[in-house]
């Protein structure tokens, strides 16, 4: 089945209706869509269905402190998704959905990705808006004098190979299995002032390249399962990616034998047996077929079928195969097909690591040691009932609304150190743990990580070292830290929204083999 994800509409910043676009699809000969207008998860996405023959499914683009992520597959949120890239990735997944990494190398740095230890399920490793914003002024007005008489052609004119964003998923993929496919970002819209032009078109992109899934059975027709058959295949690497304007493909294949099995594109085979990759193709010609292991190529043909064995007990590698064309746009050119890797080697994803044992340097309920901070518009009020923190809050309607509950510290925590808790909240939330610090001129620097709470109470810990700055803070906390905070804000809770967050027993933890002095971090006495 061929389709096109990464897809906005009027419901964002596009400029096409769900059937408007629908149409270019099926005019452009998709089976499928994937619509991911900016939100912050909190809409219930539409039901899938079929319209003017094409499979319209709804999910969504989340914005990040550290990038963009497309959610598929995704239920409504309970609170808003946003904030820290860590948060994000961690509910999509808990929430069920599938997470991709959007223009993971945009030449824009507020849009590109930046944390690559998050355990993401998917990479773009190319996204056409990303693609035209390190071209010159020359390139892109021939592109724009072309589109004229050849729309798809001139626009995969401007595409390059996006050897950064392929070497970002190559990184991933030799630690655990991700997916990689081609996103279209499509907006159909230049804007010009308050208007915009519908330029490049919906169906010119649909055109231009197509994301191709392989299912496991035919579609029924109904729109519900075959959106659950569609989103299996992505999520386990059934597919490959055409730049459909360079040439027309006749048939891909791309597969794995060894000992009488055969392994599709995503799938892992433990490779203690010799591993046959096989890799077919028919299209134009001034073909090359290059088959990669960790992004080095290992193998290459200019015939129309390529046959590559790796020995049994190799060293654990993900393959995956390019097909290039003679004279294809860009420096260096841009590849006509990807594949999805087959994984051969015993599992590489990361396990659960062995910690040393963890020695409490300061229990966090000196009486009166918290207190309720809270925006204008907000309350906030913090009790402490035994070893439990408790943070009553209700959330103005102010975009810088806040409540929190802070435990001023005399000395900031020594490095190595991690706040625990046991979360528990009236209604499913994600909060934050911030350090804060008097910073240059008077200004209050801030690091944050999130956390989520449910009603079941959970155990949380949280990296103190792992805390990202908010806006012009440096990238660590300093020595001056004075204060520590578990913040309900704007990022993750809608405006008017009250509850209680419940923290049970909050303390300091210094992991060690042995065991260290004794070092109080005090609340500091207030009057």
């Amino acid at each position: 089945m061929r389709g096109s994800l990464h897809i906005h509409s009027v419901q964002s910043d596009g400029s096409g209706t769900v059937a408007e676009i629908a149409a270019a699809a099926s005019r452009a000969g998709l089976d499928f869509l994937v619509l991911t207008d900016h939100g912050d998860g909190t809409r219930a996405p539409a039901v899938p269905a079929y319209r003017s023959g094409v499979l319209c499914l709804d999910g969504v683009e989340i914005s990040t402190d550290g990038g963009h992520y497309l959610a598929l597959g995704l239920p409504r949120a309970p609170y808003p998704l946003g904030g820290d890239a860590a948060g994000v990735v961690e509910d999509v997944a808990r929430l069920g959905g599938l997470g991709i990494v959007a223009h993971p190398a945009s030449p824009k740095p507020e849009l590109a990705w930046r944390d690559w230890s998050l355990p993401v399920d998917g990479v773009e490793w190319l996204n056409a808006d990303s693609q035209w914003r390190d071209e010159s002024l020359t390139s892109l007005a021939a592109a724009v004098l072309g589109y004229g008489f050849r729309p798809p052609e001139s626009l995969a004119a401007v595409f390059d190979r996006p050897a950064a964003a392929l070497s970002h998923w190559d990184l991933q993929t030799a630690r655990r299995r991700v997916v990689g496919l081609a996103g279209s970002d499509a907006h159909a819209r230049v804007p010009i002032g308050s208007f915009g032009i519908p330029f490049p078109t919906y169906e010119t992109l649909f055109r231009a390249f197509s994301v191709h899934v392989e299912l496991r059975r035919a579609w029924s027709g109904d729109p519900r399962a075959d959106a659950e058959a569609l989103l299996d295949a992505v999520r386990a690497g059934r597919l490959y990616t055409v730049i459909d304007a360079l040439g027309e493909l006749a048939h891909f294949r791309y597969r794995a034998r060894s000992g009488g099995a055969v392994i599709e594109m995503g799938e892992r085979v433990d490779g203690t047996e010799p591993v046959a990759l096989e890799v077919s193709v028919g299209g134009p010609p001034g073909r090359e077929i290059v088959l990669f292991r960790q992004g080095r190529a290992v193998a290459r043909s200019r015939a129309s079928a390529l046959r590559f064995e790796v020995p049994g007990g190799a060293a654990p590698a993900a393959y995956r195969a390019e097909v290039g064309l003679d004279g294809a746009p860009g420096t260096p050119p841009v590849p006509w097909i990807v594949s999805n890797p087959i994984y051969v080697g015993a599992g590489q994803d990361p396990v659960a690591e062995s910690r040393p044992a963890a020695v409490e340097i300061d229990a966090l309920t000196v009486p009166g040691g918290w207190r309720a901070e809270r925006s204008d518009d907000s309350e906030a009020g913090v009790e402490q009932v035994g070893d439990d923190v408790r943070l009553r809050f209700r959330l103005g309607a102010g975009p810088d609304r806040f409540a929190s509950a802070a435990y001023g510290l005399e000395a900031g925590p020594p490095p190595g150190v991690s706040l625990r808790f046991e979360a528990a909240a009236s209604r499913p939330l994600r909060a934050s743990v911030q350090l804060r610090s008097a910073g240059e001129a008077g200004r209050r620097w801030r690091w944050r990580r999130s956390f989520h709470a449910g009603v079941t109470p959970a155990p949380v810990r949280v990296d103190l070292g792992d805390l990202v700055p908010v806006g012009p803070a440096p990238p660590r906390p300093t020595a001056g830290v004075d204060s520590l905070l578990v913040v309900v804000d704007s990022a993750n809770t809608a405006a008017g929204t009250a509850g209680v967050l419940t923290l049970g027993a909050p303390r300091l933890v210094r992991e060690s083999s042995r065991r260290p002095r004794r070092r109080q971090v005090r609340a500091v006495k207030r009057r």
